[in-house]
């Protein structure tokens, strides 16, 4: 992280170095899916979509938006992000 300051206002702001959003292809999406041991159901429920748009994503009819992108990637890096309750629920909130 860096530090920049504009004199104008006297603040500090600091840059982030953000990840790209990646790229899943139909069948890397339901690989993910499947390591998460749910089905397309729970998946979608987890994903916050409907269990249609997780069907178009796996047959390659629909592509994620970027929050979805962002979440699968974190899915892909640890599946069992949502067992782990490191994802707030409703009922946690």
């Amino acid at each position: 992280m860096q530090g920049i300051k504009d004199n104008s206002l006297q603040r500090e702001y600091r840059s982030l170095d953000i990840p790209a959003l990646p790229k899943f292809s139909p069948k890397e999406i339901k690989e993910i899916r499947k390591k998460t041991c749910v089905n397309r159901k729970i998946f979608a429920t987890y994903m916050g979509v409907s269990y249609q748009t997780v069907c178009a994503w796996e047959k390659g009819n629909k592509k994620p938006s970027g929050p979805a992108r962002r979440l699968l990637s974190l899915l892909f890096q640890n599946p069992f992000l949502f067992q782990d309750g490191q994802i707030p629920t409703n009922k946690s909130i």
